[in-house]
């Protein structure tokens, strides 16, 4: 593909959601190494409990929110917008528990807190 194929409004809707979206993902993550830190957590069970926190909390919330951000930034009536969020929700967002799931081993495992935006953001493209 070159770079007159790629749809740029496409490129640009993404960005208008991940710009924001991003640092407010920083900040859940940190609420996750903070509880697991008061619970004493470490180790594999402190990466399991962070990957299920961001399953259970992240991931819907950004699934809902990147589908009714992208079907209002293309111009899609608000109900038209819920109801293409309806219906992609439980696929996109169980292909997110998936992925994701096995990303965050390594994000909260591995990957140093400075760097996991960074690395998430990797993860999001591929």
């Amino acid at each position: 593909m070159s770079v007159h194929e790629l749809d740029h409004l496409r490129i640009a809707r993404v960005m208008a959601y991940r710009v924001p979206q991003a640092p407010v993902l920083h900040v859940f993550w940190g609420r996750f190494d903070a509880w697991a830190s008061a619970l004493r957590l470490s180790g594999g069970r402190a990466v399991a409990f962070k990957v299920a926190c961001d399953q259970t909390i992240c991931n819907p919330f950004f699934t809902t929110c990147f589908f009714m951000s992208q079907s209002l930034l293309e111009g899609v009536p608000f109900d038209d917008a819920v109801d293409r969020t309806r219906r992609g929700f439980v696929p996109t967002w169980w292909r997110g528990v998936q992925y994701y799931g096995a990303v965050h081993c390594i994000t909260f495992a591995v990957i140093p807190v400075p760097y996991r935006i960074a690395w998430n953001s990797c993860a999001a493209v591929a």
